[in-house]
């Protein structure tokens, strides 16, 4: 199992997060039939056709509407691309078929109910492996097609979904896509504090720490961004944004110094800052910390000179965000290219 499988599968666990890409991710008529008040998991284990023991958390189960049958949704989560993954699932679906049967043999159903094959995949390059069996393909197939199984799987390439559509979806999953996308250490903190922000309620504290995990494991550690002494102690969201604004205010602080020897022209900086945040705080009702934060410590007069030109076009905050990420990215890309 890979290190990070753990993480995911905790991820999703949750309803709210497996309904909110199904509805939100997979461009399929048939979502829209679903009871997704009815989803519940179907983990469990079983084993597949090659005797090797599968555990697969990330099973579900879901109601169509108005029936009483279900359909199956089975998650695999990858970061790297597999020749093999259409047989790899079905291998997967078939001992899933065999294990419903068997709990079913006293029953009356004997038909295998439908699972849906969901790989959620954030590699760098775009998948291009095909999405059904290679063997249908072959020359030979062609005379013995009727014979060959028919089976193919959805694949949802989340680093080729644009930042800003990313942003403009309103369920759970489109958090996790955009933490996965961030691209930077002060992207990665707007969107860690949107969730604190989106996950206040305590009925959500569980996705909250999952979340939390992921960013803690799988961003900070992962890019030697953080010891693993100093995350020990945060157990949530809040808690790593809060860690996220101290190590960036140290960040700043040195990129300051840099820019002061330099020569930059603090006088406009400060003026823009200033001019920035209270037009947020009365044009738009308010500024998120983690953006008072990026925009205190920024000597980047270009950057805010956009950004306050963006705030005044928008109707509210939740529309500037995704521009201050804009501004990030373009910023970023500029000291590469630089």
């Amino acid at each position: 199992m890979n290190y990070h499988d753990g993480f995911y599968k905790r991820i999703f666990g949750f309803p709210e997060m497996v309904a909110s890409y199904l509805q939100d991710y997979v461009e399929r008529d048939f979502v829209a039939r679903l009871d997704m008040d009815t989803l519940e998991l179907a983990s469990g284990h079983y084993v597949s056709d090659d005797l090797h023991s599968r555990e697969n958390d990330v099973v579900w189960k879901v109601k169509w509407k108005g029936e009483d049958a279900h359909l199956y949704v089975m998650i695999e989560a990858q970061r790297t691309q597999d020749p093999r993954m259409a047989e790899r699932l079905l291998n997967y679906t078939s001992a899933l078929w065999l294990k419903l049967g068997d709990v079913a043999a006293s029953s009356k159903e004997t038909v295998s109910p439908p699972v849906f094959p969901l790989v959620i995949y954030n590699g760098d390059d775009p998948w291009t492996v095909p999405t059904e069996l290679p063997v249908r393909r072959s020359a030979q197939a062609k005379h013995v097609l009727e014979f060959l199984p028919d089976y193919s799987y959805y694949v949802l390439d989340e680093n080729r979904i644009p930042k800003d559509v990313a942003a403009a979806k309103p369920g759970f999953a489109s958090l996790f896509v955009r933490l996965e996308q961030a691209g930077s250490p002060a992207e990665m903190n707007l969107v860690v504090a949107e969730c604190v922000a989106r996950l206040a309620s305590p009925r959500y504290i569980g996705l909250n720490h999952a979340l939390a995990a992921w960013v803690k494991h799988v961003f900070l550690l992962n890019y030697h961004l953080a010891t693993e002494a100093e995350l020990k102690v945060i157990e949530d969201l809040q808690g790593v944004n809060t860690f996220m604004e101290k190590k960036m205010r140290m960040w700043f602080a040195e990129r300051e110094a840099v820019g002061e020897a330099r020569g930059e022209a603090r006088g406009e900086v400060k003026t823009l800052r200033r001019v920035l945040v209270a037009y947020l705080q009365t044009g738009l009702g308010g500024v998120l910390e983690a953006i008072r934060v990026l925009i205190a410590n920024s000597a980047n007069a270009g950057m805010l000179e956009s950004l306050l030109k963006q705030a005044y076009k928008v109707k509210d905050l939740s529309a500037f965000v995704p521009q201050m990420e804009k501004a990030l990215r373009d910023a970023e890309c500029g000291r590469q290219g630089a």
